[in-house]
Order: C-alpha cells, then structure tokens, then sequence
C-alpha cells in the first residue's frame, strides 16, 4: 500500500523498498481475498484510515491492518463481522447485512462488540492490555481502532521455540500481573487461550480478544463467545457463577496445553468423566510443584478452585500469598493450633503483636506442621536460604533453611529431596556428605526429578566420597536418559569418547553430543565443539567450532567461555587479543568456575598479556584450588616448591592433602 511517499507492506505494515511481495512477512498482493472482505484500500472513519489486508479472523469479527493518514502510523481495525449472521459482497457495497433470521442475534452481538471498546478503553494504563484508539458505527455495522502488535499468538510460537516451563512463566509473568489489575478494574476475560496472548517481535505478551470479557460491576453477560477447549464449567452453564476464578482456569487450561502440546478435556466432558484428573500424575513434563499449581486452577468445582489472579500467581512463582488470604489462614490457623493445643483463641493476640515478617514465618511453619504442607516448607527453606533477596525478605539462616529442606524431604516433597540432596553433595551450606546425598537422590530419581539420575551418575563416575563405579555410573545416566534429561546424554557421550566401561566410539559420541546439543544442553554444545575442532569422530570445522563454543557460553557453560578465552590467547583466532581473553576468563570466574582463575593465574605467572606478578598469579591458583579444580593443585605444589609467591599455612596444607 502507498500510504504518502512511501511503500508499505499491507499485512505487518513495515516500509518496502517498492511495492511487490513483502521481503518481511512473504505477503503477496496478488493473492485472492473472499469477497465478503472489506477491499485493501478502503477508506473508513471519513477518508482517516486507509484499510491493509486481514490480519485475524473469529468467528465474530475481522481484524484489518491500517494506516492511520493523520497520525502516520500503522494501526489495527477490528470489523464486527459475525460470518453466521450476516453477509457482504464488496464487489457491490461494503454494508454488512444481517440474515433475516438472526437479526436479533446480530444486534445483541453489536452491542457486545461496541461494550469491548468501552472495556478496552477502560483498562488503557494496563501495559499487557491492547491499546484502543477508539470505536465508531460504520457499514451497519462498528469498528474499533487499537494499537498495531506486529507478532504471533503465543500458541504459534510455542510450536516453534518449544518452551520449557522456566521460560514460558517468564513470558507470561507481565500478562499475569496485568491480568490481576484487570481484575481490579473489575472486569473478567473470559476468553484466556494461546491463541488471544500475542507474543511481540521483543518476546512482550500482549492480552487480545476482550470479546466475550464482562464488567463485574454489571454482572452483564456478553453472551457465548469463548473458546471451548479454554473455558470454565461455569461458562457452560446459564447459572453458573462466575468470577476472578474463571480466568484462573482459562490460563491453567493455556499453560498445561503450551507445556504437553495437547489440548485438555473440555469441561463438560469433563464433568461426565474426568481424564485429566484421573491422569495428571503421570503428567512428566511438568515439574511436581507446577503440575498442582495448575491442577488447583483446573478443579471443576469453583470453590475448590484457586480462588483469585493473585493466588494462582503466589502458586506459580512461589510467592507470598495475598495479605487478605493470609490472614483468613491466620484465623483458621489459631482455631487449629487452639483445639490442637487446648489454649483459648486470645492466642490470637500474640501473634498480632508480633512484626508482619515474623508473623508470616509463624504462619507458614504452622501451615506446614498442621496440614503437612511440604510446598510450605520448601519455601521457607528457599526464602531461610536467600535471605532478603528471596520473595520474603527473610533474614538469612543457613539452619532454618537446612531444616526445612530436609523436613520437606522427609515428608515426601521430591523437590526437596533433590535440593537437599545437591546440598549435601555440594558441601556449600553444610558438610560434604556423599551418602547422604546418594540417599536422597536415590528416593527422588523418577519422573518428577529425573534429574537425580544423572547427578548418581556423575557421583559413581568422579569416586568423590564413595568408591568409583563406572558400570553403576552408566545405569544411571540410563535412566536419566529415558526422562529427556539432556545433560546425561552429553555425559554418555563422554564415557563412549573416553572408551571407559564401554569400547571407544567418537561416532557414538558424537551421536549423544548432537541430541544433547539440538535440546539446549550447553555441556554437549561445548562437547560437540571440542569434536569439531579436533576433527574427532565428526569432519572437522572451525566455524562449527566456533559456533558451538559460543552458543554454549551464552548458555553459561564457563568451559565454553575458558575455550574461548583461550583462542584468543594462544592467536588461535588468526589474531591475539588478551584482553579479549581475560575477559572470557572473567566471565568464568564471576560463575565460580576454577577453570577461569587457573587461566588468569597461568597469564600472571607467565607474562603473557599482562606484567608478570608472582603474588596474583598464586592467589588465583589458590583460588581455582579452592574450587577444586583439579590441574591447580599440580601448579600450587610447583608454586610451593619453587617458593614461587606468598603461601600461608592452610594453603600449604591443601597443597600437601590434595
């Protein structure tokens, strides 16, 4: 279209170079369009806005690109066009006329359509809400002008980034929060799907589709618009109460279909016989504690369902609940302590004496004591753990939070378990113990923490605190490899480089790299690199190097980066730049990598890059020791033999140990 002096593509309203099929998008103007379609070119709102092509289509409207001739901007125009009601043939007229029969039915619909407008412009200042322009009469029919979004419904995206459930929260974190002020302005969606959330060009989710959505405050049904396979069983029914609670299953509903890649049971179906709730557990790609979150989202009966926007959002990302659900827990916490304990409820008292903070960690240690709620204590571990930075500003307490770890863990929480578990292997809150973590790890592996497999995998192959089982090592990583976990798959590729407890084979391992690296898996990424550059197993090739190295460092795989930093280095690049390299080194480092330290230690000892400095150069190489990387302590004990720097007598000691 030639909007002034310049060419723009008719469909996603990008500026073309000359007019012909749209380098952008693919649009070809030469195609087709149904002749109930308003024509590209048309002109509405007295010669304002000069129509582009469809660039969304329901069962009750059409949504045009446009340009706005006295604004100069791209803008999108939604057409009340209910295909079962009415007709159009735009070779005669562009009026809309209503089939005889449905007259009172297209009215209705008009009416709702005109109110979507008026709901939009109420909830401007919500930045997940589509912006409105405004809302005119036009053709025996209306027509709303909102922002232009260039992007794709979210259920088209999903199909092709197949997110997991860490970066699909993410996403939709700004939606849900913007969905609660929604909420707020008294107004229900009603029509929560993939389809109705655009994802922009920069990832930013946008809430669509205000057709079927009603103002609280009027209680006025809009009618029937809603996607079936999306909405409430409250919906179904003409006495159904609905409310906030009503979103929180159509959002449950899109967020169980974006993680399986299967549309749920509707409603009614499911009111005859309930699959999902008969199945759910056997729901693997989705972890344990997000499954119940939106299973709570998805019960039938509206007062067992998560109640509020903000409950489910507490649910999600593990947040404190909202201050009005606290206290009603308050109060059916003292009356539970009170009949427990024999005391009388003046107990209530006291715990409105105490600060708000405190209250709240009384409050959710009672809750997990009482109703045996490990998700409770697994936040307080993780909050006891973080300190201030967590979601509830808790003072910092290595105990507490090693407490209800395990408390959680012996309960039965598998969460727990494997996070108590790497605690325990780690030794960075407590004491390396080796068994104990075993133990843990051997109760949680399964398909809510297939995980544990491969971190029993990588005990049995390193022999730290146990005795080294290559053959035990294997079995594991076998069994994380049934469940998808990509890092064992770059682990068995290891074993088949190394040739250990299995015969050598690089094209074996370069197999499992490849699965390991097409699934995101930084560690077989830089792996895959490694093959590459050696030209091992696989045809060697720089670039492929290259682009591995760098695709698992952004990955933050500090191997990668050390790799990297290395290139630079040596002038395996075509050219040397130390800077370059001790900034990758740096970036190891800053991920407490030792690797990172033991580079830069070796450039200090040896002038390379840099002024030789003996005392920076033993403290980074204590420092990677520290970290346990394993080539320091070789380097520490030269250092310590040639008097080379400043050793104290711990670091003398480590020296001797390792």
């Amino acid at each position: 279209m030639n909007a002034g002096e310049k060419y723009y593509c008719s469909r996603c309203m990008r500026e073309l170079k000359e007019e012909g099929v749209c380098p952008h998008c693919g649009y070809d103007p030469s195609e087709e369009q149904p002749n109930y379609l308003l024509m590209e070119g048309t002109l509405l709102q007295n010669g304002r806005y000069e129509l582009g092509v469809v660039i969304g289509r329901g069962g009750f409207g059409i949504t045009y690109a446009a340009w706005d001739l006295v604004l100069d901007i791209p803008v999108a125009i939604k057409e009340y066009y209910p295909e079962s009601y009415c007709e159009r043939d735009n070779s005669e007229s562009d009026i809309v006329i209503p089939r005889q029969e449905y007259q009172s039915y297209y009215q209705l619909g008009l009416q709702t359509f005109i109110r979507e407008a008026r709901i939009l412009a109420s909830l401007q200042n919500i930045p997940s809400v589509v912006n409105v322009f405004g809302c005119f009469e036009k053709n025996r029919t209306a027509y709303i002008v909102m922002e232009f979004v260039r992007g794709e419904t979210l259920f088209s995206y999903c199909k092709k980034k197949k997110l997991n459930e860490k970066k699909l929260l993410k996403m939709l974190r700004q939606s849900i929060d913007d969905l609660i002020l929604v909420h707020k302005a008294g107004v229900l969606h009603r029509d929560i799907s993939p389809m109705n959330l655009l994802v922009q060009e920069g990832g930013v989710v946008k809430l669509i589709d205000f057709g079927a959505a009603i103002s609280i405050a009027t209680d006025e049904d809009s009618g029937f618009s809603f996607n079936r396979s999306f909405a409430a069983p409250e919906q179904y029914d003409v006495h159904g109460k609905q409310g906030f609670w009503t979103d929180v299953y159509g959002l449950s509903a899109t967020i169980y279909t974006l993680l399986t890649g299967s549309v749920i049971q509707d409603a009614p179906s499911r009111l005859e016989s309930d699959h999902l709730k008969k199945n759910y557990k056997t729901v693997t790609r989705i972890s344990r504690k997000l499954r119940n979150s939106i299973f709570n989202g998805l019960i039938l009966d509206t007062s067992k369902r998560t109640q509020t926007m903000e409950d489910f959002r507490a649910d999600l990302y593990h947040l404190p609940r909202p201050i009005v659900t606290r206290k009603q827990r308050i109060r059916m916490i003292v009356k539970i302590l009170a009949a427990a304990l024999g005391v009388e409820l003046a107990i209530a008292g006291l715990l409105e004496a105490i600060s708000e903070k405190a209250l709240s960690q009384v409050i959710d240690a009672a809750q997990c004591y009482i109703a045996n709620d490990t998700d409770c204590a697994l936040y307080l571990a993780e909050n006891y753990r973080t300190g201030k930075s967590g979601d509830a500003g808790y003072k910092w307490n290595v105990s507490k939070s090693l407490y209800w770890y395990q408390w959680a863990a012996d309960h039965g929480n598998v969460e727990a378990m494997f996070a108590y578990a790497l605690i325990l292997q780690e030794g960075k809150l407590t004491e390396r113990n080796i068994p104990l973590a075993i133990s843990y790890y051997e109760k949680a592996a399964g398909p809510d923490a297939p995980m544990a497999w491969n971190n029993l995998g990588v005990i049995y192959m390193e022999g730290k605190g146990v005795p080294k089982d290559l053959d035990k090592a294997i079995a594991c990583f076998r069994e994380a490899e049934k469940y998808g976990v990509t890092l064992a798959l770059s682990n068995l590729g290891y074993f088949y480089e190394q040739g250990e407890a299995v015969g050598e084979d690089m094209s074996k391992a370069v197999e499992y790299y490849k699965k390991s690296a097409d699934n995101g898996d930084a560690n077989g990424m830089y792996r895959l690199a490694l093959c590459y550059g050696e030209g091992k197993g696989i045809e060697q090739s720089n670039l492929q190097c290259l682009r591995y190295l760098y695709e698992a460092a952004e990955k933050e795989c500090p191997e990668a980066m050390c790799e990297i930093g290395h290139l630079y280095e040596t002038g395996d690049f075509g050219f040397t730049d130390y800077d370059m390299a001790m900034m990758w080194y740096e970036k190891a480092i800053d991920l407490g990598f030792g690797g990172g330290c033991y580079m830069e230690a070796l450039m200090y000892r040896d002038g390379v890059g840099v002024e030789a400095d003996e005392i920076i150069a033993s403290d980074l190489m204590q420092w990677a020791a520290d970290w346990e990387f394993e080539p320091a302590y070789a380097e520490l004990r030269k250092m310590e033999k040639n008097g080379y720097g400043i050793f104290g007598d711990e670091a003398k000691n480590q020296v001797e140990r390792k």
